[in-house]
């Protein structure tokens, strides 16, 4: 069975393909490479690795919230390759992917920036249960101050930190960019399937179109 991930939530672009538990390939852009050759990108990717793109039945994609030209693409990307090879589709919020990077018994926020010059971020609070990544709020947007609220909490980031951060709260972010999207999306997405929580690819359209009203 063979499973293509997509993570273009943010300024790094990346996507992997997993067939039988095994990983043929993974890739990561350049920092803001052009989103927009996400699909020439993978199409190279499948022909490197002797893969007929055929072969996958399943397409599982960052969902938001997150760089608005970047999940359009990633989404418009997913749902015709659903259209086309009849596909199943699964979307993970990207906050979730995130706070999947670390295994700690701590409370973690996951943090993506929704506004960098202010800085305003998109947030969410969880907790491993049994291993298990659980939300423990709701998904939420707020400045740094209101973010980094709680000192115990693990804050994570998948962004380098910016300047404009002011410097109390930059060592307590953790940057986790290094760390592998495509690992953390894979392991979602097996827990979805296992629920079968699929998406109607249809309907599906990122996070940020339906839920985010941005401050003023």
């Amino acid at each position: 069975m063979g499973i293509l991930l997509i993570d273009s939530s943010s300024r790094i672009t990346e996507f992997g393909y997993i067939e039988n538990n095994k990983i043929l390939f993974e890739k990561k852009s350049g920092l803001n490479s052009k989103a927009d050759s996400l699909i020439y990108d993978i199409k190279t990717s499948f022909e490197e690795a002797g893969v007929n793109c055929r072969e996958t039945e399943t397409v599982a994609v960052s969902n938001g919230p997150g760089s608005f030209t970047g999940l359009r693409i990633g989404s418009s990307a997913a749902k015709g390759m659903c259209f086309s090879l009849g596909c199943r589709l699964v979307t993970i919020n990207t906050l979730d992917i995130t706070a999947n990077k670390i295994r700690t018994s701590d409370i973690i926020t996951s943090m993506i920036f929704s506004n960098p010059r202010i800085p305003e971020f998109f947030y969410c609070d969880y907790k491993y249960e049994l291993n298990i990544l659980k939300r423990i709020s709701g998904y939420k947007t707020g400045s740094i101050n209101e973010v980094v609220r709680n000192r115990d909490s693990i804050y994570l980031l998948n962004e380098k930190i910016t300047d404009n951060i002011p410097s109390e709260y930059t060592e307590l972010i953790n940057d986790v960019s290094d760390k592998s999207s495509i690992i953390s999306l894979w392991e979602l997405t097996k827990e979805a399937m296992s629920a079968n929580n699929f998406a109607d690819y249809r309907l599906s359209e990122p996070y940020y179109m339906k839920d985010f009203v941005p401050k003023i």
